[in-house]
């Protein structure tokens, strides 16, 4: 009896024992487990960070990728402008140069029309009275005195042909023209006037009575009065009009 009595004794002794020890632990246990949750919360947290990181990372390497693509890309449309600008200061150049010998052309060319305007305007009073009303119109055109012409190069030009080549079509053909002439008693008279070329001409008034010759001089065509040719250049004329037959009619020429 006695040695049950002493292991129940002990048995409660201990578990006072086991009592008080749990009582004292008890703080220690919390702050364990509030320093475990913490600890997980702490790997939570820096998983998390470093699960961001790395989504960062990637974004910050595709950035990357991105901006040097972007670079390159930028780089080679500099050089190919560079290039262009290149070719294009070349080919400026070039543009240039053939703009500089087109004006050089251009001025010989102007020149050349009014050393020709000039020459027309100089022989315009040598020319007889029939082919400068052929030409009047053209002549008109042609700019005097240094006045500006609104008129282009090509305009010009054309209007010099136009003049040359009236005047060469009178210089190789017979014409035939009514005139009015001086008399001697200086009454004027309306005549027939044949001219051959721009080398002589003849005319004759309609009573055949009044007749002379005209020839080119540097004032102009000069009238000298030949009465005695009346008939052959009546005749003359008459052979040109087909109202007469053809046959050969002598009339005096002057050659200067």
């Amino acid at each position: 009896m006695r040695s049950k009595h002493v292991l129940t004794a002990a048995l409660a002794a201990t578990g006072i024992a086991f009592s008080t020890a749990s009582a004292a632990d008890e703080p220690n246990l919390k702050e364990t487990r509030t320093a475990l949750q913490q600890w997980v919360e702490l790997r939570q947290l820096i998983s998390e960070e470093e699960n961001n990181w790395r989504a960062e990372k990637e974004t910050l390497e595709e950035s990357i990728r991105l901006i040097k693509s972007e670079m390159e890309r930028l780089d080679n449309e500099m050089k190919e402008i560079d290039e262009r600008s290149t070719a294009a200061e070349k080919e400026r150049a070039e543009l240039n140069e053939r703009n500089a010998e087109l004006k050089k052309a251009a001025r010989a060319v102007t020149d050349a029309i009014e050393s020709l305007e000039q020459a027309i305007i100089s022989m315009h009073d040598r020319l007889p009275e029939k082919l400068q009303n052929d030409i009047e119109v053209l002549y008109q055109r042609i700019p005097k005195g240094g006045i500006a012409t609104r008129a282009s190069t090509g305009e010009r030009l054309q209007n010099i042909v136009g003049i040359l080549s009236q005047v060469e079509k009178f210089n190789r053909t017979i014409t035939l023209t009514s005139e009015i002439q001086e008399l001697p008693d200086g009454t004027s008279a309306q005549v027939d006037t044949i001219y051959l070329g721009l080398a002589v001409g003849y005319f004759v008034d309609g009573t055949n009575k009044f007749a002379g010759i005209l020839t080119p001089g540097p004032n102009g065509w000069t009238s000298t009065v030949s009465n005695d040719l009346a008939p052959q250049i009546r005749k003359a004329i008459q052979v040109y009009k087909n109202e007469a037959l053809a046959e050969f009619v002598p009339l005096p020429v002057s050659i200067n």
